[in-house]
């Protein structure tokens, strides 16, 4: 069965909670940035919501550049163990890796080094996924945020390319619909695919049971493949203030989606 869940904030954890979320999904940098006291704070509010942080995004700052002539994995490896410690500790199973400006490969720069460089920091983390007990999921982005693995087909072949027991695949309905990728292609790509996300392609908004767009063909893609797994609300709101409301909604027009199957 499908588990839904939100990217948001540690602070809107206890809405999450109200609303019906399964889990909520963290921003792992911003996790890894928190002092001590900070991180201490973070894990008592998710203990005491009764919601797992089960999944974290933005693994990477802009800075962090893991291709091109100024990528620096040595000066990584600690804070990235620190990351992945500390969302274990938050209930963590898949960290998302997509920071599309720290993988981008500069211009003038061969394309083939930077898919060796990417490959080379993928070694690195599938390491510590093992160590820490996590799950790398691979998200493909759209063009105007990267210009490396801009489709779920590029993001499967690199991955089972680099045959790595840890990192696996996301998709995400938003990319592959600005990319214009054809959802069957979830039916393809098997076991690999371990998250998704999910927002309306015209906007980024969060899904609404009024939304002209049709979600349904990508929920039978990922039926198809047989995958029964975690679906994340990454988007923003129409109106703000009305946050809560607006993930609610879009909370039960997804699983009005997935009960007509």
């Amino acid at each position: 069965m499908f588990r839904i869940g939100c990217c948001a904030d540690v602070s809107r954890i206890e809405e999450l909670m109200k609303a019906g979320f399964d889990y909520i999904e963290l921003n792992l940098a911003q996790v890894t940035l928190m002092s001590e006291s900070e991180f201490e704070g973070c894990r008592r509010r998710v203990e005491q919501s009764g919601l797992k942080a089960e999944a974290f995004n933005c693994m990477l700052a802009g800075k962090d550049l893991i291709v091109g002539p100024n990528r620096n994995l040595a000066c990584m490896e600690q804070r990235l163990a620190q990351a992945f410690r500390r969302a274990r500790l938050l209930g963590g199973k898949i960290l998302v890796l997509g920071s599309g400006a720290a993988r981008r490969i500069p211009a003038g720069y061969a394309v083939e080094q930077g898919r060796e460089e990417f490959t080379a920091f993928l070694q690195l983390v599938n390491l510590l996924a093992g160590e820490y007990g996590v799950k790398i999921a691979v998200e493909p982005l759209n063009r105007r945020e990267t210009n490396l693995i801009t489709s779920v087909s590029e993001a499967y072949g690199l991955v089972q390319k680099a045959c790595l027991t840890h990192v696996h695949l996301l998709a995400d309905l938003y990319h592959m619909a600005l990319e214009q990728e054809n959802f069957s292609v979830l039916e393809t790509v098997g076991g690999a695919l371990v998250h998704t996300h999910i927002a309306n392609p015209d906007g980024r908004y969060y899904p609404s049971r009024k939304d002209r767009y049709d979600y349904r063909p990508f929920f039978r893609a990922l039926q198809k493949n047989g995958y029964r797994g975690r679906v994340s609300l990454e988007g923003i709101c129409r109106e703000p203030e009305n946050w809560l409301a607006e993930t609610a909604e879009s909370l039960l027009c997804l699983k009005e989606i997935i009960k007509e199957g």
